[in-house]
C-alpha cells in the first residue's frame, strides 16, 4: 500500500473492508423480482456487517519500510478495496470445512 499517511486510519481501512467482504460473501441474499431486477441493491433492503461481526481477536499490522514507486502524495496508495476481497479466504474456509464435514460423514455412514 505504500507509506501509510495515517497508520491509524489505514489499519481501520483493512479490518472494515476485510470484514464487508467476509459479509458480502456469507450473508448477503441477492434477490431479483419477475422482471429480473436486483431488489437488494442497497443497504436499507440486505443486512451490512456490524460491529458484531468483526472478530474477537484481529490482529492486523502494516507492513514497515516499503513505498509506492509511484508518484502519487507521500507515496501513499489505496488500503480499502484489496482487503474486501481477502473476505473470499472466509468463505472458502467454510465452504472447505462443510465439504470436509459431509465427506467424514459419508465415510461413517451417517
Amino acid at each position: 500500500m505504500g507509506a501509510s499517511l495515517n497508520p491509524a486510519i489505514d489499519i481501520g481501512q483493512v479490518e472494515v473492508g476485510f470484514v464487508q467482504g467476509v459479509g458480502w460473501l456469507t450473508t448477503e441474499e441477492l434477490v431479483w423480482n419477475e422482471q429480473g431486477r436486483l431488489m437488494t441493491n442497497g443497504p436499507a433492503s440486505y443486512k451490512i456487517p456490524a460491529i458484531a461481526d468483526m472478530p474477537i481477536d484481529f490482529r492486523t499490522h502494516l507492513l514497515e519500510n516499503r513505498s509506492n514507486p509511484e508518484d502519487t502524495v507521500f507515496n501513499s496508495k489505496a488500503v480499502g478495496e484489496p482487503p474486501f476481497m481477502l473476505g473470499m479466504s472466509v468463505w472458502c474456509a467454510l465452504k472447505d470445512a462443510i465439504s470436509y464435514a459431509v465427506f467424514c460423514l459419508k465415510k461413517i455412514n451417517v
